[in-house]
């Protein structure tokens, strides 16, 4: 479980060095988790949104 949620906060702050912002989709893995449920009711990958933006971000690089 503890291995569990590090790979999904990794992968959330893996994020944000991509220029994502929190997610208002609590199953998306750049939900902001305010407790430790929050973390456990996530999914380890970005919600269609979120990687619609990381798709866009990548292709756009300043």
């Amino acid at each position: 479980l503890f291995v569990e949620r590090l790979i999904k906060e990794a992968v959330h702050e893996l994020g944000h060095l991509h220029g994502l912002t929190h997610c208002s989709n609590r199953r998306c893995v750049m939900a902001f988790s305010n407790w430790i449920g929050d973390t456990d009711y996530k999914s380890y990958r970005p919600c269609y949104k979120c990687g619609r933006r990381l798709k866009f971000l990548r292709i756009h690089k300043p």
